[in-house]
């Protein structure tokens, strides 16, 4: 088990705070104009301590190659295919060298799950999720962001949020990232929240035994002391949210057909033969398509780009990528996928297995109808997963001195 009794060194907390506090970050970025080069450093910076994390850990080296084989290949492919694509400008202009950034991010997420123990990671990342929530709303509620133009919450945040917060037992935490959700003003956000934090109780009822239920320990708090933070906290902030609340319930339930994809899934079911298997190049449907949809894409330092992008991730890598790339992307989600059926079937490893399906499934529905390729989410969800089945499945630490692990020498 791990010995709370050893001091262990700061470094390892800093990595965790700057990682899962990015959200955050990304809000109040989002205020200036130079929102791209604040988050590219801020991302650099995280990287950073990941690093100083890494210096002394046994095979970290190895495993990390191992790992990033795949995510490099489709890196340097996409960037091969853009360079030789329909229009290379196109793609430079659309931040096509920011490209390898996503390699960061899947081996950070990659290191929390590999190093951490995912009890301390998850509560990071509800904690901070509800702060990005209650951040986006007032920030919306004061007219600092254009809600018609990027709602009040549009990336995947609050949903992997909220299934952490499920998978640990934390209702208020739970309940007040619902609340967020519903505010969002965005369709697939409420979905994949609803969607993620039911197959995460789902799983959680499927996963219960005899001797332990798994999902840790119930609500540690007194019964009084819940129902003051529920009164106190969630019910003023549900009254705060309830404009953009009434909104998102009217696009869930009045809207009518999305003309613009629809046209967006036409043209793509013509291009498409053209292009595969070769691929068109980074974001340069938007190109292909300017004369035929009239779209212009908005940029998150506020510059608009002619030219609709592809509203999903699956399509997105099947046309623009090609076949090489669309392959990365089947690998690293199925091997995903696989070692969390894999962890799930341990009743050790069950917990952790429940929160790498949910958040994959998270993934895989927000990228249908949206870009997660434009979030840090669409490798640092796959990334945490392999690091998570390298440490109970593959690694063998031994003499390690960090809380945060779960234990040393494990072997299963």
């Amino acid at each position: 088990m791990i010995d709370r009794s050893i001091k262990y060194p700061a470094r390892f907390s800093i990595f965790l705070v700057t990682l899962c506090a990015t959200p955050v970050v990304d809000r109040l970025a989002s205020l200036s104009e130079y929102v791209t080069y604040i988050n590219t450093f801020y991302r650099l910076l995280s990287l950073a301590t990941c690093l100083v994390v890494c210096v002394g850990f046994p095979k970290i080296v190895t495993l990390s190659s191992r790992a990033l084989l795949i995510p490099a290949i489709y890196v340097v492919t996409f960037i091969i295919t853009s360079m030789r694509g329909v229009n290379p400008e196109f793609s430079i202009d659309n931040r096509l060298f920011l490209l390898p950034l996503i390699m960061v991010d899947f081996f950070q997420w990659f290191l929390a799950g590999l190093i951490f123990n995912e009890k301390s990671f998850q509560k990071k990342v509800y904690f901070y999720g509800a702060i990005y929530g209650f951040i986006s709303i007032v920030l919306a509620l004061t007219d600092l962001i254009d809600v018609d133009q990027a709602r009040v919450i549009a990336g995947p945040d609050i949903p992997v949020a909220l299934v952490a917060a499920i998978a640990s037992n934390q209702v208020i935490y739970a309940v007040f990232l619902m609340v967020a959700a519903i505010g969002s003003l965005k369709k697939t956000v409420v979905l994949c929240s609803v969607g993620g934090a039911a197959i995460a109780l789902f799983l959680m009822r499927v996963g219960r035994t005899k001797k332990k239920k798994v999902g840790g320990k119930r609500f540690k708090y007194p019964a009084f002391l819940q129902f003051t933070i529920f009164v106190g906290i969630v019910i003023p902030f549900l009254f705060v949210a309830f404009p953009y609340i009434d909104q998102t319930v009217v696009r869930l339930f009045g809207e009518q057909e999305d003309v613009m994809r629809t046209a967006m899934f036409d043209e793509f079911n013509y291009l498409l033969p053209i292009y595969f298997p070769w691929g068109t190049g980074y974001y340069t449907f938007g190109y292909l398509t300017r004369d035929t949809i009239s779209y212009g894409t908005l940029t998150a330092d506020g510059r608009e780009v002619l030219g609709m992008s592809l509203h999903n991730t699956i399509l997105h890598v099947l046309l623009e990528g090609g076949a090489i790339v669309f392959g990365c992307f089947v690998i690293l989600y199925s091997a995903s996928i696989v070692y969390a059926i894999k962890l799930f079937k341990s009743l050790e490893t069950r917990p952790v297995a429940i929160v790498m399906l949910s958040w994959l499934f998270v993934a895989l529905v927000y990228g249908l109808t949206n870009q997660l390729h434009a979030t840090r989410y669409y490798f640092g969800i796959v990334g945490f997963c392999y690091g998570v089945y390298y440490r109970y499945r593959q690694v063998q630490f031994t003499g390690v001195r960090n809380a945060l692990f779960v234990r040393d020498g494990i072997s299963i």
